[in-house]
């Protein structure tokens, strides 16, 4: 079963969005700015979980289960906006018709090379860490996907009130670049993220 504090963010952010067929929209404005204020009041909990590596989620926990399983093993499950920002990006995926499968590989990929890159977000606050993994999101999707999403729709829903979207294209080329434009990871590293993110806590 997932920790209360991971549902409870996850039925708050859920509670607040509504999602079109082609596109992502929120009901409540300011859901980015004020879901940690929201979350605070709903979980203190913030421990690590015991974990058990188990192949099977109901299928409508699946979500909250990816979400804080990002968070974690991004190094930002303490933080509650975190939360409400990887449900966005979630969400927006979905809502670009990526089937589970294949947001499973995005995010899984993602993280790999977020490890990878990590000396670079170790002194970062939590907004610009999830900002970085957003675009690692983005790079992975690129290059999983026949079909991606543009750049701009992912300015448009995910980075409009952090930065402009020169800004996010400069970001973009930099992060990429550390990578030495690559974004393929080992396989065994891949398949050993991938096998992660299906971990349910205790």
């Amino acid at each position: 079963m997932l920790g209360k504090y991971a549902k409870a963010v996850g039925t708050y952010v859920r509670s607040n969005l509504k999602f079109g067929k082609t596109g992502v929209k929120c009901i409540d404005t300011q859901v980015h700015d004020d879901v940690s204020t929201e979350a605070s009041t709903i979980g203190q909990d913030h421990s690590d979980p015991c974990l058990s590596p188990m192949p099977h989620c109901p299928e409508d926990q699946q979500d909250d289960l990816l979400v804080y399983n990002v968070c974690r093993m991004a190094g930002l499950a303490g933080e509650e906006s975190a939360f409400g920002h990887v449900w966005l990006v979630l969400r927006f995926l979905q809502a670009c018709r990526f089937g589970m499968p294949d947001v499973k590989a995005i995010l899984a990929l993602a993280l790999c090379n977020s490890r990878i890159t990590q000396d670079l977000t170790d002194q970062m606050g939590t907004k610009e860490k999830l900002m970085v993994l957003t675009i690692h999101i983005y790079l992975a999707h690129t290059w999983l996907e026949d079909e991606d999403v543009i750049l701009g729709d992912w300015h448009r829903h995910l980075f409009k009130k952090y930065c402009s979207f020169d800004a996010l294209t400069d970001a973009v080329k930099k992060l990429w670049s550390l990578r030495d434009f690559r974004i393929a990871v080992p396989d065994a590293m891949f398949e050993e993220m991938q096998q992660e993110l299906l971990v349910v806590p205790n």
